[in-house]
């Protein structure tokens, strides 16, 4: 009796642990179709396309574990060796999502050295954050992959008017630090990404300069808004810093919309094709257009967008970039949900600079490469930044 029942608890167990082909199924086909619908070259980058899902349909009916069958899912976005195409499972997907509607923020930035994430921006630059709230950043970072920064970015959000703890070290010291969220100035919504807070922080520099930093390309009215004032604050500035670093991109035509007020004449910062048409990201001036020099900080979490617009400038001699060769990750893309709770983000056209360069898995390469040093923002100091103030402050441009 004991055995039966054993062995009754031991097939109850299988059944609920047995993985639903039909759902990993359809999840395969929604994938292959829509990818094959919108990829921009009928010969789908050199794969044969309906060969890969001959291939791996099959074994994907045989996978007995969910492990096994994203595997095949992510086998068939790999073999077109291009970013955009990348499969985000339900548990990074949620965890990228976990924001309140209204998104506050703590008021500070950090990059990832040396796997370890690094205040570059805020109170007590230089320190490593240990844990948000009660959870190790290794944990985070661990459970999310190549989405760590991102997901690490979104955990430091929340409802605004709450506070925020992080644990701090720096060498063997640590600290508690806690901070009050603040409400995001806008907030986009596009698509199936999670709600996307835009920032952009304007200030005056020594030189004299103006700084602007784009934390995305989305929110356009307000966006055009700064990018007025910035530039009436310019108008006896000798230089104007542009910082794109850590902005992921977004819609694609801001590009040319903020371009526009650093040129005196109509020009392209590059084309995109996609399946059945190409569209030239053509600029047309503003009437008054800032024409001094203009520096544009990047680094390898500057990505699309931000890429069109700091390749173009560059093509066109209208810009010195500062920093660190940008991600490459210069396609525009969507992202779809798919009925096993997971995502895939899928690119939709084919981005070329100005000068016929493609920036995809090669990116934008700087001017003067420079990158953020835990010493240097121990001293408080952004060596990009100072890098470009000093080129501003030359008498005469450098080629």
């Amino acid at each position: 009796m004991l055995a039966r029942t054993l062995l009754v608890c031991l097939l109850a167990a299988l059944a609920a642990a047995a993985l639903d082909h039909a759902v990993y199924v359809t999840s395969f086909d929604q994938m292959w179709s829509r990818i094959r619908e919108t990829h921009w070259d009928p010969a789908m980058n050199g794969v044969d396309w309906d060969a890969a899902r001959a291939e791996l349909r099959p074994r994907l009916l045989s996978a007995k574990t969910r492990k096994e069958a994203l595997a095949l899912f992510a086998d068939l976005l790999a073999r077109l060796r291009q970013s955009h195409f990348e499969l985000i499972p339900a548990e990074a997907y949620a965890a990228l999502q976990q924001d309140a509607p209204d998104e506050g923020s703590p008021g500070l930035d950090f990059r990832l050295l040396d796997g370890q994430p690094v205040i570059t921006r805020g109170p007590r630059q230089g320190w490593t954050i240990r844990r948000i709230g009660p959870d190790p950043s290794s944990e985070i970072a661990a459970k999310t992959g190549k989405y760590a920064w991102h997901a690490l970015h979104r955990r430091l959000r929340g409802k605004p008017g709450d506070t925020l703890t992080l644990e701090l070290a720096n060498g063997r010291q640590t600290a508690l630090q806690t901070l009050a969220l603040q409400p995001a100035p806008r907030t986009a919504r596009f698509g199936h990404l999670p709600p996307i807070p835009v920032e952009i922080e304007r200030r005056p520099l020594p030189g004299p300069a103006v700084y602007l930093r784009l934390s995305a390309f989305f929110e356009p009215a307000y966006l055009q808004e700064e990018m007025r004032a910035a530039v009436r604050d310019a108008r006896s500035a000798a230089g104007f810093v542009l910082d794109l670093r850590g902005n992921p991109g977004g819609l694609a035509i801001l590009a040319p919309a903020v371009a526009a007020w650093f040129l005196d004449k109509p020009a392209s910062l590059g084309a995109y094709r996609m399946k059945n048409v190409t569209l030239q990201l053509a600029v047309n001036p503003r009437l008054e257009p800032f024409l001094g020099k203009l520096a544009i900080l990047i680094d390898r979490y500057s990505m699309s967008t931000s890429e069109f617009l700091a390749a173009g400038l560059k093509d066109l001699g209208r810009a010195r970039l500062f920093g660190e060769t940008t991600a490459g990750a210069a396609l525009p893309s969507a992202i779809e949900k798919l009925p096993t709770g997971d995502a895939f983000q899928f690119a939709t056209a084919h981005y070329t600079s100005a000068s016929g360069a493609v920036l995809e898995g090669a990116g934008v390469t700087p001017h003067v490469a420079v990158a953020h040093t835990r010493t240097a923002l121990l001293q408080g100091r952004d060596l990009a930044l100072e890098a470009a103030l000093n080129w501003i402050q030359e008498k005469e441009n450098k080629p």
